[in-house]
């Protein structure tokens, strides 16, 4: 009698605690939608006329490691992203769009609420799924790993490259990647080119001008091994390559090969140096 008593207790203990378990199980399509409804709030998005997409609530992202929940606002959709491990941030039309093409959390994480890169100009900061390195999504363009780390060294935007035109693409050369960025408007006024051998390098104005003349990474010059110096003006750069290195001067530019010899603008050197000119820019 004894021991049908004690596996009666343990049997009701048992019971009792699958019971707690099941009162307190973790619903995470709910604590989303209440960490994205905190936001809304939070943002003031809930006095200014945003609501939610079609009526639709919060669903998860494309990789299913989180959820997002659409909104209108003045003929515009926007978006709220929830991700347990790095929070819950919004994102305005053309970050957003950018983002859901990308592939949401397939591509990347959004790590901050949308902030400024100047007039007209806006970002979200994000971490890049494949090997959590930094990077920023600015109006749909992007720009991370080493390519972005060369950007925060040349002070981003407030330097002399200016804002991404493009999102980070395969250059001419196998194996290395660029972006393209415009200091005003959309036409293009330097770029970071990164290949595993030269590192990335970040060129521009007057030197990227000399380089493209030459057809960029795939003509006689190569890939840049050195980047433009920020601290110095644009008629006073000196950018090594890896068969030869362009300078600038005050009202022109000039080629030089690998044994610092001036050259023309295709590579060949003619055997009067004299006549060889310094290219106007």
């Amino acid at each position: 009698m004894k021991k049908i008593s004690i596996l009666l207790f343990a049997l009701v203990v048992l019971l009792e605690g699958c019971k707690t378990e099941e009162t307190t199980a973790v619903d995470p399509a709910a604590d989303a939608q209440t960490a994205i409804e905190a936001k809304f709030k939070s943002i003031g998005w809930d006095k200014d006329g945003h609501a939610p997409f079609n009526g639709t609530g919060a669903v998860k992202t494309q990789a299913g490691k989180g959820y997002v929940q659409y909104y209108a606002f003045g003929g515009r959709k926007t978006a709220i992203y929830y991700y347990p491990d790095y929070g819950t941030f919004s994102m305005d039309t053309a970050e957003m769009a950018g983002y859901d093409n990308a592939g949401q959390d397939k591509f990347a994480f959004v790590v901050s609420d949308p902030k400024s890169c100047g007039t007209g100009c806006g970002y979200n900061d994000v971490i890049m799924t494949a090997d959590n390195s930094e990077g920023i999504n600015v109006g749909g363009n992007w720009v991370y790993g080493e390519i972005y780390k060369k950007y925060k060294a040349v002070n981003r935007w407030d330097g002399p490259l200016g804002v991404p035109v493009n999102s980070e693409s395969n250059a001419q050369t196998a194996g290395s990647r660029f972006n393209n960025f415009a200091k005003t408007g959309s036409t293009v006024t330097g770029t970071i080119i990164s290949n595993g051998q030269t590192g990335a390098q970040a060129v521009w104005g007057k030197t990227y001008t000399m380089w493209g003349r030459t057809n960029w990474d795939a003509g006689w010059l190569g890939l840049p091994k050195s980047s433009c110096d920020p601290n110095k003006a644009d008629n006073q750069q000196t950018v090594d390559f890896q068969s030869g290195s362009i300078k600038t001067g005050p009202t022109c530019g000039a080629y030089f090969n690998k044994n610092n010899e001036t050259v023309y603008q295709n590579g060949t050197r003619a055997a009067n140096v004299s006549s060889i000119p310094c290219y106007n820019l």
